[in-house]
């Protein structure tokens, strides 16, 4: 197992412990980058991925060697990754129902790409960011509980979620320009 130090505490180099909150943060196997996600509701140094998994060749095995288990982590980045290559898609259930992988993908996309501030551009430039890449002119700002936020959409990506989130509304778009005034 590769471990690294606990960032917060007192780490004992010989057993791969953390002293005082008795952690281990665990390092990918295939990008050696930490496993633990920074700001998660767990603590800093809760393991995110496949973690600690196991797997074993048998006498007709080609790839894998007789009597020999592989034990190996994988970090969520690296499995998206890997979920990304796969030929047939691996199968995805939210709360019992069945979501296409491809719709996953999708949604991760679309949160890497708000995340990396092209949401933000989208607002600025006065284009629909309720898609990535949308090329539409906004037509709406979206409100919560009559707070102005920087989510906007066109009339292709009007979606009325006020039976969904109490408090919702769309307004006429609200540029960066007029920001300020409200």
């Amino acid at each position: 197992m590769t471990t690294i130090e606990c960032k917060k505490c007192s780490y004992d180099k010989e057993t791969h412990i953390c002293n005082l909150c008795g952690s281990k943060d665990k390092l990918c196997n295939l990008c050696g980058e930490s496993m633990s996600i920074e700001g998660s509701i767990y603590d800093e140094n809760h393991s995110f991925g496949l973690i600690d998994a196991k797997v074993s060749g048998e006498y007709s095995s080609y790839h894998l060697s007789d009597y020999t288990i592989y034990n190996f982590s994988l970090c969520e980045k690296c499995l998206r990754q890997l979920f990304v290559q796969c030929k047939i898609k691996p199968d995805l259930k939210i709360d019992n129902e069945i979501e296409t992988f491809e719709k996953d993908q999708f949604e991760y996309e679309y949160k890497v790409w708000k995340n990396e501030g092209y949401h933000h551009k989208a607002y600025v430039n006065g284009k629909c960011n309720y898609a990535k890449d949308c090329p539409n002119k906004a037509m709406y700002s979206h409100f919560y509980n009559d707070k102005f936020t920087e989510d906007c959409s066109c009339e292709e990506h009007k979606i009325n979620m006020t039976y969904i989130l109490p408090g919702y509304s769309l307004r006429p778009f609200i540029s960066n320009t007029l920001k300020p005034f409200i």
